[in-house]
């Protein structure tokens, strides 16, 4: 058995929140406010060290009045608070929507879309490339043409439907594998780690 208290803390705490698989107990909810506590003063420390050295510091000390303009933004984020000058706010979400929007426009774009595009213009001369490519086109098919296809291309949209439901089923086998995997490393802390059962 472990001699380690931040062991202990963690087994214990671990232990808590699956009493939730039970019903919903006093140590649940006690673990769960410790988490939701740690992450809130862990995020309030990281902010405020964030702003130290990367506004104040820079600011009044080496006089980069540029920084001036975040500043400005961020104070102007507080009016919303304020109905009567509530409209300022806006000022402040328009930047980091408006640059957002353009960066992942930009990056879908050049990082998803035309790499997808040219992945699919596959030569015809093996059956996986057969597959991607008549099942590309199925699902595309399924999504694009919203008018009620002829009965004679029905079965392109079935097809479309089926890989999809292939899709959603693998990446729910990985999901659970990849929980699984937790879920072992649990186990292993808990009769390892922490009470020496197993090795």
């Amino acid at each position: 058995m472990s001699t380690d208290i931040w062991v202990w803390i963690s087994s214990i705490l671990s232990l808590c929140i699956f009493s939730f698989l039970w019903k919903d107990s006093i140590a649940y909810r006690m673990a769960q406010n410790v988490f939701l506590g740690i992450g809130a003063g862990h995020g309030l420390a990281i902010a405020f060290r964030s702003l130290r050295n990367s506004l104040f510091y820079p600011l009044f000390q080496e006089g980069r009045l540029t920084l001036l303009i975040p500043l400005v933004l961020v104070v102007l984020l507080y009016t919303k608070l304020m109905p009567k000058v509530e409209y300022l706010s806006r000022i402040s979400l328009a930047f980091p929507i408006g640059l957002g929007a353009g960066i992942i426009l930009r990056s879908t774009i050049s990082g998803q879309l035309f790499p997808q595009v040219a992945a699919t213009m596959l030569p015809l001369n093996s059956i996986n490339n057969i597959i991607i490519v008549v099942g590309t086109f199925c699902v595309t098919y399924y999504f694009l043409f919203t008018v009620k296809p002829k009965k004679n291309a029905e079965a392109v949209g079935k097809i479309g439907i089926y890989l999809m439901m292939v899709t959603f089923g693998l990446s729910f086998a990985t999901s659970v594998a990849a929980n699984t995997a937790i879920y072992l490393g649990f186990l292993q802390n808990i009769f390892g780690t922490w009470l020496g059962i197993i090795k």
